[in-house]
């Protein structure tokens, strides 16, 4: 009764194909900061990525770096950035970088090779 009452179909008898379509509704996930970039215009396609941006950009920072001043939002961030924190990162033609990223760029630009321990 109740499938004929409110989705009014007859006879009480679901169409799967119907039933798939519903299930296909695209949803997308927006950050509740106003004026953020990941606003409207910009959402997310899952749910849990809105809560790690939220985390990342927007939570109290409460996990801080022994070693630094830095804090992070979540555990995982802080420990990714302990893994280099205090580190040097050289390049095979001497020249010295906080961050591996910073070397992977100058690496990239001149075309030096890539040191054998990073």
């Amino acid at each position: 009764m109740h499938l004929v009452k409110s989705h009014r179909l007859q006879d009480g008898i679901v169409n799967p194909t119907i039933r798939k379509d519903l299930k296909t509704v695209p949803k997308f996930y927006c950050c509740p900061i106003k004026g953020c970039p990941r606003g409207p215009d910009r959402p997310f396609s899952q749910f849990s990525l809105v809560k790690q941006h939220f985390m990342k950009m927007h939570a109290e920072k409460k996990h801080k770096c022994s070693k630094c001043s830095n804090s992070y939002g979540t555990e995982w961030d802080l420990r990714r950035h302990e893994e280099d924190c205090g580190k040097t990162f050289q390049c095979t033609c001497g020249c010295p970088y906080a961050s591996r990223t910073a070397l992977q760029s100058h690496i990239y630009r001149t075309g030096h090779e890539i040191p054998a321990e990073h």
